[in-house]
């Protein structure tokens, strides 16, 4: 379910705090972008021109430099810890999202970044399967040992990040004709710290 406004609300986050400021061991490590197979997946690539980006998937593929299932062992990552996570349209998709959550942050260095972009309201899909829905105060709860430093959600429409939601206005609350109100398509993208 990958969307063009997931990887910017990164890029926009890497503008204030770029790479070059990151402590020296989080600089130097290496990026797991979690979730990485697939038709719409984005490219971090481009975000982090001096440094290894390593695709995980639970499926092989295009893309794919590891299969895991996050909610396993994860004996595929072998210990290694990364400076960066990337998982972003990731843990709808898992049955436990709190085992996956605790493996992230077990492969985390201390001071690593961790984003995550997570459907708050959205339509149904499987791929295999669509379990969850969260809210911000959800993934503080499943990574409790993060610093969170940023919070937004994204929209469908290009572009679109905002920083706080408003409950009576435009682009949250959408008027139909027939006098129905509905509520805009929205990922909660939040950007943190492993202290």
């Amino acid at each position: 379910m990958a969307h063009p406004n997931e990887i910017l609300y990164l890029a926009r986050f890497l503008e204030e705090w770029p790479v070059a400021n990151w402590p020296e061991s989080v600089r130097d490590a290496r990026i797991l972008n979690v979730g990485c197979k697939g038709p719409h997946r984005l490219n971090y690539q481009a975000l982090f021109p001096n440094q290894t980006v390593v695709g995980l998937d639970q499926s092989s593929g295009r893309g794919v430099d590891i299969v895991c299932d996050l909610t396993g062992d994860c004996a595929a990552l072998q210990g290694e810890r990364y400076g960066v996570i990337l998982c972003c349209s990731v843990l709808e998709h898992c049955a436990q999202p709190w085992q996956a959550a605790a493996n992230l942050v077990q492969h985390l260095l201390p001071h690593g970044l961790l984003y995550v972009s997570v459907p708050w309201i959205w339509r149904y899909h499987e791929y295999p399967q669509d379990y969850w829905r969260f809210s911000a105060e959800a993934i503080k709860v499943l990574f409790p040992t993060i610093e969170w430093k940023r919070t937004a959600y994204a929209t469908q429409r290009k572009g679109e990040v905002l920083s706080n939601v408003s409950p009576d206005g435009p682009p949250w609350r959408i008027p139909k004709k027939n006098g129905r109100v509905y509520l805009a398509s929205q990922m909660l993208c939040m950007i943190g710290r492993r202290p």
